[in-house]
């Protein structure tokens, strides 16, 4: 049986279209999300390359993929790809050859209050290294979710004090 997908909502006040351009503007990412941008096509077929540097460089890792949709402000899907749970040496059952290509699904609707942001992360494979990695993901894009909507009203960047090296 293949581990379960990850499924994050929030409801963010600000619009659709704020939010859209958070996902999907370089410098936007880095205000709230990975540290450095250093490739972005934000379209579909397009692609990106993302990097997540740590006060410990042995945690910095690096994410990329293909914009498989894009439909303006409403739903982004693209692939999650990088050093993933059977990639890396470290890890119990590790493989080389298995592909670590999860997809993510963003999903933005109007609410009264803002906008409902749904993140779906599906793809996962079976066994303990793909469900540790998916908990993995699961805190990360709460976390994520809720560092995204303080940066937008303007409050603190939750990352400050945390494993991730920003800009302040």
């Amino acid at each position: 049986m293949s581990t379960p997908d990850v499924v994050v909502e929030r409801v963010i006040k600000a619009t659709p279209e704020r939010i859209w351009k958070a996902w999907t503007d370089a410098k936007e990412l880095e205000n709230w999300f990975f540290s450095k941008t250093e490739e972005i096509d934000a379209r579909k077929d397009g692609g990106y390359r993302i990097l997540w540097e740590g006060n410990d460089p042995e945690h910095n890792h690096t994410r990329w993929g293909s914009y498989l949709e894009y439909d303006p402000p409403k739903k982004l899907v693209f692939e999650w790809m990088g050093v993933g749970p059977k990639k890396n040496p470290a890890e119990p059952g590790y493989d080389p050859q298995v592909d670590s290509r999860t997809v993510v699904s963003v999903t933005l609707s109007p609410v009264e209050s803002g906008t409902l942001v749904k993140i779906v992360h599906t793809g996962w494979g079976e066994g303990e290294v793909w469900r540790g990695s998916r908990d993995s993901h699961q805190g990360g894009w709460t976390f994520y979710l809720e560092n995204l909507e303080s940066v937008l009203a303007t409050r603190p960047d939750l990352r400050v004090g945390t494993k991730q090296k920003i800009k302040n």
